[in-house]
């Protein structure tokens, strides 16, 4: 039956793994109608998204920085917030399709169409050389806290810290003058071959 409604023609024809546009297309060819609600859904999940942000600048200090610890922890990772939401950088493992690339990932889990299963959130990957593929949900502000971090991985755990009162690796809360000021404990310190033990000062 071809549909009048452009939405509702997409609907009908839909093939894709989307379990709610699944559920509207057996629900349409069933009954032939949708609720006002349901189209207005349809509708947005079928309008056109917009571009995914692009990096130019090199982020391959952060993939070094987390290799760098790569020796003394399986899975190394740098938390950090922005846009009022806790985000991580993990390395990939030498299992992984994409050994050596860096995931950009909420700390939250939500629940997961696709893999039945929750899940972090997914923004993006930072190539082993530096370079980076972001999904389209990926803020500005998240580009600018990656080019941040890039320049200074280390400051950046320290703003981290100083902000959340949690490490900037394990995402412990720290307990000492010391490890707040530079953002990590003495225990990740020695993981990721960082200096601990003086309270030190960091640039705004």
């Amino acid at each position: 039956m071809t549909h009048p409604n452009p939405t509702l023609e997409a609907v009908s024809t839909y093939d894709g793994t989307s379990q709610f546009l699944t559920s509207l297309r057996d629900q349409l060819r069933k009954y032939g109608r949708l609720s006002e609600k349901q189209v207005a859904a349809a509708e947005k999940f079928f309008a056109p998204k917009p571009p995914a942000p692009e990096v130019e600048d090199d982020l391959g200090p952060i993939v070094a920085f987390l290799k760098a610890a790569e020796t003394n922890l399986k899975f190394p990772k740098l938390h950090f917030a922005v846009d009022g939401e806790e985000l991580v950088l993990r390395l990939k493992g030498e299992r992984s399709a994409r050994a050596g690339s860096v995931d950009l990932v909420s700390r939250e889990k939500v629940w997961n169409d696709r893999f039945q299963s929750y899940a972090p959130r997914w923004y993006g990957r930072i190539e082993p050389d530096g370079t980076s593929s972001l999904a389209r949900n990926t803020t500005p502000g998240m580009v600018g806290a990656l080019v941040a971090i890039a320049r200074d991985p280390r400051e950046a755990s320290i703003a981290y810290a100083r902000k959340t009162g949690a490490c900037a690796f394990c995402g412990r809360f720290l307990e000492t003058k010391e490890s707040v000021s530079v953002g990590y404990g003495p225990v990740c310190a020695k993981t990721y071959g960082l200096p601990w033990g003086a309270v030190e000062e960091v640039a705004a």
